[in-house]
């Protein structure tokens, strides 16, 4: 792991907050203001009548702001180093031992989705509702499809800023401990910019609850990616398991008919917290991404035998 920071530019530790905050602020504009912009451009009927217009345009500057702009603040590319390498060099596409990493990834998306189908199996039995299993129905009446691709820009680029970028910078100053714990406190409290739906919302109060329990559970949440990006040196599978949550979590959640009260909103979010995406899947997943980093390291579970390995063990 610690060739990771140390083939990069070396910034100064006290410049370090100074990047993580810039990169931050930069991020959260532009995912406040980009669709606002692209408003402007493009005609509301067109945008009605082809809604992904917004994420495409929200992905392509994404990407542009993480390999051109990112890059000059951290100072790089050097004369001799092309963007490729500087992005095997932060382990954006490290990808080895491939089956390791990538099944890695959609075990612990998988988990996160067991404990929140049984979270709401709990918010059924408590506040009522249903819960929709119907692949069809949703694909075509809740908009299911749309979850498919609007889950590509969390799930790519909050892994490459929060994993890639952030936790990186922390490694340079901090223990990985540490490093871990204020990387998945700075992603949770990240989501506080959803605050601005409430000006948006006739419920502003509804918006203002269901942030502050996001914020509980992207922090438990964010300790798993920044867990697994550590152990594994790759950003695949917390990509991987956040998407799977972002794209597939709406596909188990309780289905409620009529006008919650702020008490039900608040046992359906606890529910969600403790039993879906938050506490306990933090520490289920943090506990198999030990195990299979134990087997991995130190038993050589996912690695090939080798032939020098053979003739040892022919011996």
């Amino acid at each position: 792991m610690i060739e990771i920071v140390e083939e990069i530019e070396e910034p100064k530790k006290e410049n370090i907050w100074f990047l993580i905050l810039g990169v931050l602020i930069l991020y959260g504009l532009i995912l406040v203001f980009a669709n606002n912009i692209l408003g402007r451009i493009v005609s509301s009927e067109t945008l009605e009548s082809k809604p992904y217009l917004y994420q495409i345009n929200l992905f392509v500057i994404l990407l542009v702001f993480f390999l051109v702009i990112v890059p000059f603040l951290f100072r790089i590319p050097e004369r001799n180093q092309t963007y490729l390498q500087f992005l095997k060099k932060i382990k954006l596409i490290k990808i080895q031992p491939i089956i390791a990493v990538l099944g890695l990834g959609i075990t612990t998306g998988v988990i996160f989705l067991v404990f929140l189908l049984l979270s709401s199996l709990v918010s059924v039995a408590i506040i009522g509702g249903e819960l929709i299993l119907d692949f069809r129905l949703l694909w075509v009446g809740y908009g299911f499809s749309e979850y498919l691709y609007r889950a590509l820009i969390p799930g790519i680029w909050e892994e490459v800023a929060f994993r890639g970028i952030v936790l990186v910078l922390l490694l340079k100053k901090y223990s990985k401990q540490n490093s871990i714990i204020i990387n998945s406190i700075l992603f949770g409290l990240f989501h506080l910019i959803n605050l601005v739906n409430m000006r948006y919302s006739i419920y502003p109060e509804v918006v203002a609850i269901n942030v502050i329990f996001q914020v509980i559970y992207t922090t438990a949440a964010g300790f798993v990616f920044a867990y697994l990006f550590v152990k594994t040196e790759s950003l695949i599978p917390s990509i991987l398991s956040h998407f799977t949550l972002d794209a597939f979590g709406p596909f188990l959640q309780t289905i409620v008919f009529g006008t919650l009260s702020l008490a039900d909103i608040a046992i359906l979010r606890t529910s969600q917290t403790v039993l879906g995406i938050g506490l306990i899947p933090a520490i289920v997943n943090v506990l198999i991404i030990y195990l299979v980093y134990w087997l991995w390291k130190k038993k050589r579970f996912f690695e090939p035998v080798i032939l020098e390995d053979k003739m040892k063990l022919i011996e």
